[in-house]
């Protein structure tokens, strides 16, 4: 998995962590994980979405399925192309590493949130899946980018590594990518709607996904 380590610290307090490409390590979560919506918090999605059976991706070539296996319709923060899919989802737990890496009851569950505190934290995630191998090895790469309420541009990083290199897991199985944005306003931070978009690709499938994704940064 993914190392914890604030690698790009900016002085609006957001940081790129774990920029680690030790993808050996990455560890594949079970085909039922998923991520539970958070009890309060405008735009937290409505039901857990997991990447259940069937193994194969089927003529729909679409991942994200319910858990019942029927496809479930793309939305801005999660789609599919290709059979490929990618999730960007925003998080509240400070031990999301420890939750995707022991999972209890072997399901990988977060809470998914889309607003934040002053004082708090909010971890961005981005999940993958079904990504093409090359003798088991993975080239998926992304663009990050961070904008405020008032339109500016307070994050931007391309060409990523989101996962490269060997991984293990069926077509059914997530894979959490390298960046990791852990964001924590500072005072003076404009309260409002924050937007992330995340171009994720997967390059050995010539497949990319554009996602985005919202929180509010409360007063």
């Amino acid at each position: 998995m993914n190392r914890i380590a604030k690698a790009c610290a900016l002085a609006f307090a957001v940081a790129l962590a774990g920029c680690a490409q030790d993808a050996a390590k990455r560890q594949a979560a079970d085909s039922t994980a998923s991520a539970k919506p958070a009890p309060a918090g405008p735009g937290a999605s409505s039901a857990p979405v997991s990447s259940t059976p069937p193994a194969s991706i089927g003529a729909d070539q679409t991942f994200w399925k319910d858990a019942q296996g029927r496809p479930v319709p793309d939305a801005d923060n999660r789609k599919s192309s290709n059979g490929f899919g990618a999730w960007l989802l925003f998080t509240p737990d400070a031990d999301w590493k420890e939750r995707w890496e022991k999972p209890a009851n072997g399901v990988a569950s977060l809470n998914e949130a889309n607003e934040v505190s002053r004082g708090k934290k909010l971890f961005a995630l981005i999940l993958v899946g079904n990504p093409a191998l090359n003798e088991q090895q993975a080239d998926v790469g992304c663009a990050l980018e961070l904008t405020r309420p008032d339109g500016q541009v307070v994050l931007r990083q391309s060409d990523l590594a989101c996962l490269r290199g060997p991984v293990s897991g069926g077509a059914r199985s997530l894979y959490m990518s390298a960046p990791v944005i852990a964001f924590e306003a500072r005072p003076d931070e404009p309260a409002g709607t924050w937007t992330m978009r995340a171009l994720v690709r997967d390059k050995l499938r010539g497949a990319q996904v554009l996602l985005r994704n919202q929180f509010i940064l409360k007063q």
